[in-house]
């Protein structure tokens, strides 16, 4: 092959580097993946099943892992298996059949895990990498963080984690010790730390040559942390701050605390205060015990129409006891309405089907609801206003829910009715927290005891006007957003 002449090659060599560096600023899709221990701890507790296969929110580890890296924006993976290897692929090969997997037998795994993650170096082909343990509870969103985290092309990174007192086997962790971003020392009985490393990094190419070095100064065995600690020694090795993201260990004496971060995790942000208070956990009892079975989101979803749509026909009943029972229905459909999402979260099954099922489900079951009260005040008073306020706040649901189909869900796959705009003033602010609220389900409560107290006109009257409410502040920010949009 023609080499370059001397004088260009200065010139080359700079190119090369600088196209190097533009590609490692890339967010990466490749994520190794080491899972090659034989499970020692746990047949020493009497557990058989390797750990990629212990169940996690009814999914085996190693798929949750692979699942949860594939949300936060990973689409290629690279499987280093050890001891039961045969055994763990077998058992995940067909659930990950829809997934880019690369299973590969590392038969010297006892070597440690540097010398597993050499074996993946064949199969690497981008200028960085994630490298994940396969014994860790990583959330999406800690992972998403780290794809995005900054790399010159050479420095490796690893994701801390500052915050105390959350882990349930805190002695365990390995710890860094940090100045500024640059990790100094690491291991798991520092003098002095900052912060826990998680276990996940995003990795160059300089990892494969500081645990060759590693595996050379040790006849063959080297850990995936002797080659970041050799790293760290060179300068090389950055740390990212998880921030609020929470991560936890998988082993025998943390498998249950690791367990709870995951439900916790399932909870919704805009809960109201009830929903957060009582009706999550509600929800997410019933999502954890059917974690493990066949239900679908979208069958869940079925369920809570069907209550809903009970409690409306309760409602027509001009008897104030049915009614208070029509109250308690309702309610039961709100908090089993949780449990759809929530479902489609830990098993990974959201869809834009069934988001679109979900959001067309709650607004049917307002329509009629609000429609029956209307009706059963009717015919307990036979006084007609009560079945034009019925009416009004039930063409108020019908043209909310257009409204948000036509303008968000369609365009978007989000049933979300504020639009998620950075820099928005502060009315505009203000009127999308106003919206968040009138969306929420928080309403069942003050059915339940307006029914009780026998004053459920009042409360229909309160829906008449906030249905069209809602429509008019939405509007009102359609409108406000419209220069954004341009």
């Amino acid at each position: 092959m023609t080499r370059p002449p001397p004088q260009l090659r200065p010139h080359l060599e700079s190119t090369l580097d600088t196209a190097a560096r533009t590609l490692a600023g890339r967010p990466t899709r490749i994520a190794v993946i080491l899972a090659t221990g034989c499970g020692a701890r746990r047949l020493a507790r009497g557990l058989h099943a390797p750990m990629p296969l212990r169940p996690l929110g009814g999914m085996p580890l190693l798929e949750r892992t692979i699942r949860g890296a594939r949300r936060a924006g990973i689409d290629r993976f690279v499987v280093v298996l050890g001891g039961r290897g045969d055994e763990v692929r077998g058992a995940l090969a067909p659930r990950l059949a829809d997934v880019d997997v690369r299973w590969v037998h590392h038969a010297a795994w006892p070597q440690g895990t540097g010398s597993s993650l050499l074996a993946a170096r064949p199969y690497v082909d981008e200028p960085s990498f994630l490298v994940l343990p396969g014994d860790r509870l990583l959330l999406p969103g800690l992972l998403e963080g780290l794809r995005q985290a900054p790399t010159d092309g050479r420095a490796c990174v690893i994701a801390v984690d500052r915050k105390r007192g959350l882990l349930a086997d805190p002695d365990d962790a390995t710890k860094a010790a940090l100045a500024g971003d640059r990790v100094v020392a690491l291991g798991k009985r520092l003098a002095t730390w900052d912060a826990f490393d998680t276990g996940a990094s995003l990795c160059t190419p300089a990892i494969f040559e500081a645990l060759a070095e590693a595996a050379r100064a040790d006849g063959g065995a080297c850990s995936h942390a002797d080659g970041l600690r050799r790293l760290a020694g060179q300068g090389l090795l950055r740390a990212h701050d998880v921030g609020d993201a929470r991560w936890e260990d998988v082993g025998p004496a943390s498998h249950a605390a690791a367990e709870a971060l995951l439900y916790a995790s399932l909870r919704e942000p805009t809960d109201g205060p009830m929903a957060r208070l009582l009706e999550r956990r509600l929800s997410l009892a019933v999502t954890r015990r059917l974690a493990a079975t066949k239900v679908t989101p979208d069958q869940l979803t079925v369920v809570s129409v069907a209550l809903g749509l009970a409690a409306a026909a309760l409602f027509t009943v001009p008897d104030a006891r049915w009614q208070v029972a029509a109250a308690l229905l309702l309610w039961c459909a709100s908090w089993t309405d949780g449990c759809d999402g929530e479902l489609a979260r830990l098993k990974f099954l959201e869809t834009r089907r069934g988001g679109a099922l979900d959001f067309a489900g709650d607004h049917v079951v307002r329509f009629f609801v609000f429609l029956a009260m209307g009706l059963g005040l009717w015919r307990a008073t036979g006084e007609g206003r009560w079945l034009a306020l019925g009416l009004t706040a039930s063409a108020g649901v019908a043209a909310t829910a257009s409204w948000i189909y036509a303008t968000r869900l369609r365009p978007t796959g989000r049933p979300t009715p504020v639009p998620d705009r950075e820099g928005a003033s502060p009315v505009a602010a203000r009127l999308s927290r106003a919206v968040d609220a009138l969306g929420r389900r928080d309403f069942v409560y003050g059915v339940f005891v307006l029914a009780a107290l026998g004053w459920l006109s009042t409360f229909l009257w309160v829906a008449a006007v906030g249905t069209w409410t809602c429509l008019a502040a939405l509007l009102a920010l359609h409108l406000a957003h419209r220069p954004a949009r341009a």
